[in-house]
């Protein structure tokens, strides 16, 4: 059985379908090579992103995990956030489909305490005049604004996949199970790049494909040898 077949078997059963689109091979606006010294830890186990963006916007990822703080008794989830943004020094755009207006009519009671921010926000922005709201990180800010619109925006990012290559199984491999694994009939490949894999898609895909990379890797390490 190929690595692809092996890969089709465990993991299609628990990966839907998403779109998945290729761009082109452009990182944070230089070319990139396969000998580029990007951040590359060979000798983890799991899939790693690492793609190259601007400091900001990898300050801002790892504030999203830090630990934070809440009280909001009886404030507009405009002031809600706000106090999050200025405790954190986090620049907010909001998105086609939400407005001021409506999170300052939207009203929030929360008290958080050793909660990371990324959950925060979830909390807070669950449901807002009926609708959940989501956010991502682009352009060295946080947008935030309906699913649909967070769908719109897409972000390069590249995956070391070294993890998964070995006798008989390349880059190229990985990025075909990616395809098709996780590509919906009819989106553009995943790209393979000396030991990575490109995909340019919003973040939802780019959540699929590191799960689907990872899954994949623990059921390799849990295969016996000659099952390889």
């Amino acid at each position: 059985m190929t690595f692809a077949q092996r890969c089709c078997f465990v993991a299609f059963r628990s990966c839907a379908p998403t779109a998945l689109l290729v761009l082109g091979l452009l990182c944070g606006g230089e070319p990139l090579r396969a000998d580029d010294a990007v951040a590359d830890d060979s000798q983890s186990e799991e899939i790693r992103e690492v793609t190259r963006t601007s400091s900001a916007e990898v300050r801002i990822a790892r504030t999203l995990s830090a630990e934070t703080a809440l009280k909001a008794p009886d404030h507009t989830l405009s002031q809600a956030l706000r106090m999050l943004a200025d405790r954190h020094g986090i620049n907010i755009v909001l998105l086609p489909g939400v407005s001021e207006e409506e999170l300052i009519k939207a009203r929030v009671s929360v008290t958080l305490e050793g909660i990371r921010l990324r959950s925060a926000l979830g909390i807070l922005l669950q449901d807002v005049d009926g609708q959940a709201l989501d956010f991502v990180i682009d352009q060295e800010a946080l947008f935030i604004g309906p699913r649909t619109e967070i769908e719109k925006r897409h972000s390069l990012r590249v995956y070391n996949v070294k993890p998964l290559l070995g006798p008989g199984v390349t880059a190229e491999d990985v990025a075909r199970v990616v395809t098709e694994l996780v590509l919906p009939e009819g989106s553009r490949k995943a790209t393979a790049l000396g030991s990575h894999v490109i995909v340019s898609h919003n973040k939802y895909v780019h959540q699929a494909t590191l799960e689907t990379l990872n899954r994949l890797v623990r059921n390799s390490a849990a295969e016996p040898p000659e099952a390889k």
